[in-house]
């Protein structure tokens, strides 16, 4: 009887389920690993979001939320890539989003970093984000400490950081990151 039961429950959610339209969300695809969203579909907001902005940088090819007490910009040096935090201009800002040519795994664009350039990386975890697989980092340079996430694009690699160790910091990084999206 219990068996009957639970077979036909789950035979009732499966067909629940099937019937359900995500019409009012963004199209995705998933095309090489990469997800990508139309940023011209109307985007319904992620519930924990109310309030946070929308940045686009269309020349790197990514978006992400950030919170309203935050700014984001294109950085002035480097069109792809991007500036945010709470006064972030196009010349600085609390972290930041690089987009990096480099044909490696993102687990062999660290090791090139800790190689070339005065970092430590003291943790790396794997992890997906919005069905891109990336590697989440803390590290450790000079001057400065904090978190990363290395994802790949193509023959690029999209290091998204924050430069604190301040837990609230880290707490909205992790929002922005899991907001994170590459755009057609």
């Amino acid at each position: 009887m219990k068996k009957t039961f639970l077979i036909l429950t789950l035979a009732s959610l499966t067909f629940v389920l099937a019937g359900c339209s995500l019409t009012s969300a963004p199209t995705a695809t998933l095309n090489a690993n990469i997800a990508t969203v139309d940023v011209n579909e109307p985007v319904v907001p992620a519930p924990g979001y109310e309030g946070w902005q929308t940045f686009t940088n269309p020349t790197g090819g990514y978006s992400f939320k950030y919170p309203a007490a935050w700014k984001a910009a294109v950085n002035q040096y480097n069109a792809k890539n991007s500036l945010f935090g709470i006064d972030a201009n196009g010349q600085a800002g609390l972290g930041g989003v690089e987009v990096s040519s480099f044909t490696g795994t993102p687990d062999e664009y660290l090791g090139y970093m800790q190689d070339n350039v005065a970092i430590n990386y003291l943790s790396r975890d794997n992890i997906t984000v919005n069905g891109i697989p990336a590697i989440r980092t803390k590290y450790q340079g000079s001057p400065v400490v904090g978190n990363s996430v290395i994802l790949k694009k193509g023959d690029e690699v999209i290091n998204v950081y924050v430069n604190s160790a301040t837990e609230s910091d880290i707490d909205l990084f992790g929002k922005l990151v899991d907001s994170f999206i590459i755009v057609k």
